[in-house]
């Protein structure tokens, strides 16, 4: 690819980037998704969704790599959305150090929810 394409590119990310930070952007992507109570909640099953391969469940460590965020950061929101019931923690097969998350059918009905309210934003 040329450097204008990257250029390009680079561009568009920086203006997604900034229309994400708006206030009224984030009020409309928030305001039909009752399965979140923020973004960062919304960013976290995110995560989990792009990291769980196969049968193969994400670590909080994975979790924390995927959001670009401190392990304690990651473990926090983890919790939060244990308690809410979005998300399942378990202990890991192979490390009994480890867990492994994984969705909820409540979290994958919610995650379903917010890429066609997405579409709708203009």
């Amino acid at each position: 690819m040329s450097d204008e394409i990257f250029e390009e590119i680079d561009e568009l990310l920086v203006r997604v980037r900034a229309a994400r930070q708006r206030p009224d952007v984030r009020r409309r992507l928030m305001s039909g998704l009752a399965a979140f109570k923020t973004l960062a909640e919304l960013r976290l099953l995110r995560a989990v969704e792009r990291r769980t391969l196969g049968d193969s469940k994400p670590s909080i460590r994975d979790v924390a790599e995927e959001m670009g965020v401190e392990h304690s950061t990651a473990s926090r929101s983890v919790a939060n959305a244990v308690r809410d019931r979005l998300l399942l923690k378990s202990i890991s097969p192979d490390d009994q150090r480890r867990c492994r998350l994984e969705l909820t059918d409540r979290g994958r009905k919610g995650l379903a929810g917010t890429g066609s309210r997405r579409r709708e934003l203009p």
